[in-house]
């Protein structure tokens, strides 16, 4: 009886799988050059241009002035392009989107946009004012298997732009079994049946 109950226990609690986030993708910026109208290493640039950053263009518009590189999401071209990158998402997982946000610390007027990841879209309105980091976060659970793509668009085009840096987007999935608790479970049916065989 015990190891029917043992056997019972180890296949719960390999066929139970409790869902955990797990990191998927991540970019601060900080391996790019500096420039203007350059498109970060992986990410497209369409409909215009996108600044990066950084201790020798522009330090002060990165935080820690002098150490960080960023981008800024309306570059020097006065046509603010859009900021895109294409992944590869499983179906039914939900992935959640966080990044940090500030207005174009140039004292001037306010930055509008939109942030869209998958089917999931976030307004955003950041005052020049704003320029401590908002973290903002976006969820997005595709229907299918498939590629998708998550983009940044500023409005406007003056070449002053809300400032982005710190992208990182983390995945909930079910547990899989690993091949230690597959064994584990084999094991104890092993066992289980040499049991049953002796008392008989």
């Amino acid at each position: 009886m015990k190891s029917k109950l043992l056997v019972a226990a180890v296949v719960a609690a390999t066929v139970t799988g409790s869902a955990h986030a797990a990191p998927f993708f991540s970019d601060d910026f900080q391996s790019n050059g500096v420039g203007p109208n350059v498109a970060p290493s992986g990410w497209t640039v369409s409909g215009g241009t996108v600044d990066i950053v950084g201790p020798a263009y522009f330090p002060g518009l990165c935080a820690p002035v002098g150490a960080e590189k960023c981008i800024d999401l309306d570059g020097s071209s006065s046509d603010a392009g859009v900021l895109s990158r294409v992944f590869s998402l499983t179906g039914g997982n939900t992935y959640t989107l966080s990044f940090d946000l500030a207005g174009n610390r140039r004292g001037a007027g306010t930055e509008t946009g939109t942030v869209t990841f998958g089917t999931s879209v976030l307004g955003f309105s950041m005052p020049a004012s704003q320029t401590a980091y908002a973290n903002l976060s976006l969820l997005f659970t595709p229907g299918s298997s498939g590629n998708y793509s998550l983009s940044f668009a500023n409005d406007g085009g003056d070449n002053m732009g809300a400032i982005l840096d710190n992208v990182v987007i983390t995945v909930e999935s079910n547990d899989v079994p690993v091949p230690g608790t597959l064994g584990l479970l084999a094991a104890a049916v092993v066992a289980g049946i040499a049991a049953r065989r002796r008392r008989n």
